[in-house]
């Protein structure tokens, strides 16, 4: 074969993507993955590990890609549903943490870690799989963490980038009250079965809060101290809270209250949080209808009437079978408001899931 036409064969079948800058192949890379925050998977084809066995080139422009490696999803695992851990799959992931700590340099980290499982008695692997997470705390940007009750109060610390976090943990009655210092960029906070204090850090910087499982005394002074909440979703018991407390947050504009209280027959027991509350911004109201009771309609009246506030969106929940008929009354009480929609539920449990922050959650289905 003629050696010119092997040379323009050649030439030609090279693809026009390595021809690229190095900087621009890597933000290529970069748009491949989940969008950050979001973490991509460890392994598989949507991980950044899988760039790594396309040619040698792209491997090292990968490993000196720090963007590609900054959000950690991380599970441990199981023998079986019912066993211990197995230590030799904790050493496998404490290796792999470490170097894609390594690899993400000096980046800010979205970490998505599911230690749940390890209990009091876990192994001294997991111990130190948590030890690596927590040893880069300056670097928590976004902090998604199950975690085993022993172990919540090593979360407490420095956290100066840390912007979102959400920390749930098993129910436990001796709980250690979490603090983060230095969190001056903290805007939104999950806690579920986490205790916490006025001083666990500077609530009045929070635009979006969830506190799941809480006894309403916990919450009363944290609550009133979030002054700046855009959102806030509360999962808790009633019992204990008192009839003179009074809460004014200006800027609220969603608010979801659930609980784990039966249906009750008075409406002295059942309407407790709305009269504690005055939202003047509130668009968006999501109430378990035992919280409302047999009066519902005219306890949504009056706190309506307090905050002046111009309800768009309210749903109501029950337990299916269980419900008191409030759809059809507020239908009728409050024409002005858009959408009024009975949400029936299996069991009124809570979830860590955030669709009730979106539009979308108020709006879906049919309006009135």
């Amino acid at each position: 074969m003629n050696p010119t036409i092997m040379h323009k064969t050649s030439v030609t079948d090279v693809h026009p993507i390595t021809t690229l800058p190095d900087e621009i192949v890597s933000e290529i890379l970069v748009r491949c993955l989940a969008p950050y925050p979001e973490c991509p998977p460890i392994s598989g084809p949507e991980s950044p590990t899988n760039f790594l066995g396309v040619c040698r080139h792209w491997r090292m422009i990968a490993l000196h890609s720090p963007n590609l490696w900054r959000g950690i999803r991380l599970a441990a695992h199981r023998r079986h549903p019912f066993g211990g851990f197995s230590d030799a799959i904790g050493l496998k992931q404490i290796d792999v943490l470490k170097s894609w700590l390594q690899r993400s340099g000096s980046c800010r980290l979205s970490l998505h870690l599911n230690f749940l499982g390890a209990d009091d008695s876990s192994t001294d692997v997991y111990k130190a799989l948590f030890n690596v997470v927590a040893s880069e705390r300056h670097r928590w940007e976004y902090l998604f963490i199950y975690i085993p009750p022993v172990q919540v109060q090593l979360l407490s610390g420095p956290v100066p980038a840390l912007v979102k976090s959400t920390v749930i943990t098993n129910w436990k009655t001796e709980r250690h009250v979490i603090s983060f210092d230095n969190a001056t960029l903290l805007r939104s906070v999950c806690f579920w079965n986490v205790s916490f204090g006025p001083d666990s850090f500077e609530w009045a910087r929070l635009t979006s809060l969830s506190l799941l499982n809480v006894q309403a005394t916990e919450c009363i002074p944290v609550l009133a101290a979030a002054i700046n909440l855009l959102q806030f979703r509360l999962y808790c018991s009633d019992r204990l809270l008192q009839n003179d407390v009074q809460i004014t947050l200006p800027h609220l504009e969603t608010i979801v209250l659930a609980g784990n209280l039966p249906p009750v027959s008075t409406s002295a027991e059942s309407c407790k949080w709305l009269p504690s509350l005055t939202l003047p911004a509130l668009r968006n109201l999501e109430i378990s209808e035992h919280r409302l009771g047999p009066l519902g309609v005219s306890c949504l009246r009056a706190f309506m009437a307090r905050s002046n506030c111009h309800l768009e969106h309210l749903r109501i929940t029950c337990i299916q079978n269980e419900e008191i008929g409030l759809e059809a009354q507020c239908r009728s009480a409050f024409p002005a408001i858009a959408t009024i929609r009975n949400e029936r539920l299996k069991s009124e449990g809570c979830s860590h899931t955030e669709h009730w922050r979106t539009e979308e959650y108020w709006v879906q289905d049919s309006p009135n």
